[in-house]
């Protein structure tokens, strides 16, 4: 580099000048365009005057193209997004895919949790913790809310009440009937009385039209 962007003795230009028509510039001076009193060598040939006139013309022309499909791709992109907001208490899931030496990630689960909400650090950033260990800092992109179990998020709603976050689900053991409990130690319910299951109904087989002309011996 130090080569390409040096004056030549004999040319009076730099080798970088020649072949690009321009100095050499950083990744920053590409991105912020060239300065403002930035000029060549007022003895210079058409040729390098036109083919910088032209590289910057494109570069203005790149610039401009890629700032309007940024604005089209965050429009597009605002429309489906779905803002998350999460409060301090709330018990969420964490996104963390890592691979164990043995298991197949297909069998791995990529969330961990659940963590409780400690810090809204900022509309996109939470401070975690699960248990005892140590709170992280995460992205809001890597979070799920935790509905506990119980709580299904599919269907119309009308499959009964649902449980909030953080309750426990209690199950209703089931309770044999008054008359069912008193027919057993009456004895007149038995093992043996119950009726047999039914048979399914078998089919009529019939031998295929090309065995006509063969001695087959009856399978029964």
């Amino acid at each position: 580099m130090a080569y390409r962007s040096g004056v030549h003795e004999a040319t009076g230009y730099t080798p970088a000048c020649l072949m690009l028509g321009r100095e050499l510039r950083l990744p920053v001076d590409l991105a912020t365009g060239p300065p403002p009193d930035e000029e060549l060598p007022t003895v210079t040939t058409g040729y390098a005057t036109a083919l910088q006139e032209r590289l910057d013309k494109a570069g203005r022309q790149v610039r401009s193209n890629l700032q309007l499909v940024g604005q089209a791709m965050r429009q597009r992109y605002n429309q489906r997004v779905r803002e998350a907001r999460y409060a301090v208490g709330d018990r969420v899931w964490l996104y963390n895919p890592r691979r164990k030496r043995g298991l197949s990630p297909k069998l791995q689960s990529s969330w961990e949790g659940p963590y409780h909400v400690q810090e809204v650090m900022s509309d996109v950033t939470y401070r975690i913790r699960r248990g005892q260990n140590r709170s992280r800092v995460v992205h809001v992109d890597r979070l799920w809310r935790y509905f506990g179990p119980g709580h299904y998020s599919w269907g119309n709603g009308q499959g009964g009440e649902t449980v909030e976050s953080g309750e426990d689900v209690e199950e209703e053991e089931e309770t044999p009937d008054e008359e069912e409990v008193e027919m057993w130690e009456n004895g007149a319910i038995q093992v043996g009385d119950s009726p047999d299951p039914e048979q399914r109904p078998c089919r009529n087989r019939r031998r295929p039209g090309w065995l006509a002309d063969f001695v087959v011996e009856d399978e029964d």
